[in-house]
């Protein structure tokens, strides 16, 4: 049985055993531990999607665990295109000459999450949340997309000038549950 050890939480395994169990149970949910409740592996979305009038393609990517049914889009492009990534304005802790904030933080990656389970008919699961797992804030020569919110209802893809910041894997996890 493989274990995932959230880092951020405390480490009990110095406890006698029987604390250790309590403390188990307490955090059990953070623990990917319990074989029964595990639904599996990532699956990838198809190699080609249409989202809003545009080709969204996926490639190739090594699955990782979930505790929900999860699909993932590696190598991500949009028309042929990287789609472009930053943070919210100022948030660049240790970010020399602020890179990585012509996006503002506004990317629409839930939107693009769930339009593309909606692509494989997976809407119905439901959907809980998105993972950016792969992106950088490395200087790209070439146009890069975003997915803008316009109206209320409507989004669009824009264009974003070379520059820096784009993302490479995007990953959705559904709100479905076993049993």
């Amino acid at each position: 049985m493989d274990t995932y050890t959230n880092p951020f939480l405390p480490n009990f395994s110095n406890l006698p055993t029987q604390q250790r169990s309590a403390r188990l149970t307490l955090t059990h949910r953070f623990h990917v531990t319990n074989t029964k409740n595990y639904l599996g592996l990532d699956q990838s979305f198809p190699s080609k999607n249409f989202i809003f009038n545009q080709t969204v393609t996926c490639g190739d990517f090594t699955p990782g665990k979930f505790i929900a049914p999860t699909y993932t889009c590696a190598d991500l492009r949009v028309n042929g295109f990287r789609l472009a990534y930053g943070y919210f304005f100022g948030w660049s802790v240790g970010q020399e000459y602020q890179r990585c904030q012509e996006t503002y933080g506004v990317h629409e990656f839930a939107t693009l999450c769930q339009m593309l389970l909606r692509s494989i008919n997976k809407e119905h699961m439901g959907f809980k949340a998105v993972y950016i797992p792969k992106s950088t804030c490395s200087y790209m020569n070439e146009t890069r997309k975003l997915l803008k919110k316009i109206s209320e209802t409507d989004f669009q893809w824009t264009d974003f000038k070379p520059g820096w910041g784009w993302t490479d894997t995007l990953q959705c996890m559904t709100n479905y549950k076993k049993g």
